[in-house]
């Protein structure tokens, strides 16, 4: 599959004298050069690291048999061609497999010892996602360098609002304890995430003034399907290709990536943050930084209408929430 992208480009040649002492060859070949690379525009700076990786085939589950069923396999294989000459048997019946056959744990559970499937989709281990041994200690979020200015102009709250703010306020050694409990367990912060603002920072972020404005978007916020469910959730895609994305996401770019979980600021309670991860990238200047991942259907991230082609790399477009919503969690971690 192709994996390039470039601009279509006419080439429009002039014939020329033979002659000519100003159209030599190798003249006219500069021309057509020059006229066929494709002009890009000058990207502005980012703060943003952008991996692709093409799909890629993951076994269904279902298809997957269990130790039962593979003994049972073996069993009538080895009873069907016992009797056959050994030059007659197919190759699987010659591979001395028996009921008896080592076992191996791999990312879809117990499979014969040297099959494709126990090297090539092995059980997940931290390890796979740490290339730098010598990183200094996860940071505890959110950071304490980095925190929102207070709103001069809160609105009056009723009694009732004002409980239920009361009652999403917390210290700062609460929220450093609630993101280390919460890391790989996103589920159990469900309750959490249903009374803070954890997405839809876009939409946040452009809100005219005025009440009416305010409360359109609070419906909207309610009523509406959350944008960020399959991203917040984990169910962006098969969780193996999630995996086996981030560990070719750590390899490729030599960082370390660590799990992180609900990240809530004391000076913001009302808003929260559930990132994909935390990246140690020792050559970057802020060493430390945020993993989003983003699964879609498609055959090529060229397909994908959020992605900004230039020509130095591939960027998101600040026009679409994906762009937004990395923002919005940089914000609320302090990472920003």
């Amino acid at each position: 599959m192709d994996m390039t992208h470039a601009n279509p480009v006419d080439i429009h040649v002039e014939s020329c004298p033979d002659n000519s002492a100003t159209s030599s060859a190798d003249e006219v070949w500069n021309q057509l050069r020059r006229a066929a690379q494709p002009k890009y525009r000058k990207p502005k700076p980012v703060i943003q690291k952008t991996l692709l990786q093409m799909p890629r085939m993951i076994i269904d589950k279902s298809l997957i048999l269990s130790k039962d069923e593979q003994m049972s396999f073996l069993s009538r294989l080895h009873e069907s061609y016992k009797d056959f000459p050994e030059d007659q048997k197919p190759m699987i019946a010659q591979m001395n497999l028996t009921a008896d056959i080592e076992m191996v744990q791999c990312a879809f559970g117990e499979v014969p010892k040297g099959s494709p499937l126990s090297y090539q989709f092995p059980v997940p281990s931290a390890k796979d996602f740490i290339v730098h041994d010598d990183a200094p200690p996860q940071p505890d979020l959110p950071l304490f360098s980095r925190v929102l200015e207070q709103a001069s102009d809160i609105p009056t709250l009723s009694a009732q609002e004002q409980h239920n703010l009361n009652n999403m306020y917390v210290s700062w050694e609460q929220a450093h304890n609630l993101e280390r409990s919460t890391r790989g367990c996103k589920q159990s912060a469900k309750e959490l995430e249903k009374m803070r603002l954890i997405g839809r920072f876009k939409e946040i972020s452009q809100l005219k003034p005025g009440r009416s404005n305010a409360d359109k978007l609070v419906f909207k916020i309610r009523h509406g399907k959350p944008r960020t469910f399959k991203i917040l959730s984990g169910q962006g895609g098969p969780e193996e290709l999630k995996l086996e994305a981030t560990r070719e996401y750590c390899r490729n770019l030599c960082v370390n990536l660590y799990p992180c979980g609900l990240v809530i600021p004391p000076h913001a309670p009302w808003m929260g943050a559930f990132p994909d991860g935390v990246v140690y990238d020792p050559k970057e200047k802020n060493v430390f930084g945020l993993l989003h991942t983003i699964h879609v259907e498609g055959n090529s991230y060229t397909e994908c209408s959020f992605l900004a082609f230039w020509e130095c790399g591939i960027q998101l477009k600040q026009s679409y929430w994906h762009y937004w919503h990395i923002q919005g969690e940089l914000m609320v971690t302090g990472m920003m």
